[in-house]
């Protein structure tokens, strides 16, 4: 349990920075929003949809008639680039897990303690499984209530 409890809370000060940075992306696009229906995107999504092959619009499963005036269709298109970011943050905690240890030395204090590996290995991914369970909820708390403010009447 002293594993898990220094690796949370090694790792959550990383968490709050990304979980506030892409809080922040998802404001800024969300507050593009309200311009969209003012703009006629609709029309020009459709005029862009129709220039291209059925079969393109088929191989990525895109519906020609995409409406960004919709708040849950602009939403799933500004989501995908938060998606890529916790991919890349995902992926971060989870090489640099067990590598940081590796490169600072303390691997050998660990192994030093009435320890087995599996229980450090385990420790460790719960504390990251963890750390990216409270990203998510971060980052579905500030979604939620910036399409709130901004959701059409």
């Amino acid at each position: 349990m002293n594993i898990f409890n220094f690796e949370f809370k090694r790792l959550l000060k990383s968490c709050i920075i990304w979980s506030l940075v892409c809080g922040a992306l998802i404001t800024l696009f969300m507050s593009l929003f309200p311009t969209m229906e003012d703009m006629g995107m609709k029309q020009i999504v459709n005029d862009k949809m129709g220039g291209m092959p059925v079969e393109i619009l088929k191989a990525f499963n895109i519906d020609s008639s995409m409406d960004f005036t919709d708040i849950f269709n602009y939403l799933g298109y500004a989501i995908q680039y938060i998606a890529m970011a916790s991919a890349v943050y995902g992926a971060i905690l989870g090489v640099n897990s067990l590598i940081r240890e590796e490169s600072q030395g303390t691997i050998e204090f660990l192994y030093s303690k009435p320890i087995n590996r599996l229980k450090i290995v385990t420790s460790k991914l719960c504390a990251i499984v963890a750390i990216f369970y409270v990203y998510i909820l971060i980052i579905g708390t500030i979604t939620m209530g910036v399409c709130y403010m901004v959701k059409p009447e």
